[in-house]
């Protein structure tokens, strides 16, 4: 039985590792055929710069972008970028206006994951 799941991810560039375990785990989901979300927060948000997506690989893990490129474009999955975080760190204004380009995602409030965490059947955090 499908289940909804929400990936909760704080971990972004500087750790590699666990940032590749997020995506690797949501693919595998959702290969699965569960609906996945994905929320990103503190410097998790990076992970949606496409110049920091092609440099980001895991001891161990294959690429990235890898597991990126299969859960945007094959899939769709939602990205939800936390507003505050990315305010923080100077990819959106607090109206959440994009200031720097990003590849995929939709910046998104406390609100939002709320709603996500109430209706998943599962979260999981990375």
């Amino acid at each position: 039985m499908a289940q909804k799941i929400l990936i909760t991810l704080n971990s972004g560039p500087g750790d590699p590792g666990t940032a590749t375990a997020a995506f690797m785990a949501a693919r595998g989901l959702v290969e699965k055929g569960h609906d996945v979300s994905i929320f990103l927060l503190n410097d998790a948000v990076y992970l949606m710069m496409e110049e920091v997506q092609e440099n980001i690989q895991g001891c161990g893990f294959p690429p990235f972008e890898e597991f990126f490129l299969s859960l945007t474009l094959n899939n769709k999955i939602p990205i939800y970028i936390g507003q505050s975080c990315a305010v923080g760190r100077g990819i959106s204004d607090e109206k959440g206006n994009i200031k720097i380009e990003i590849n995929y995602g939709e910046i998104a409030g406390s609100d939002k994951l709320t709603e996500l965490i109430v209706e998943a059947d599962k979260v999981i955090n990375f």
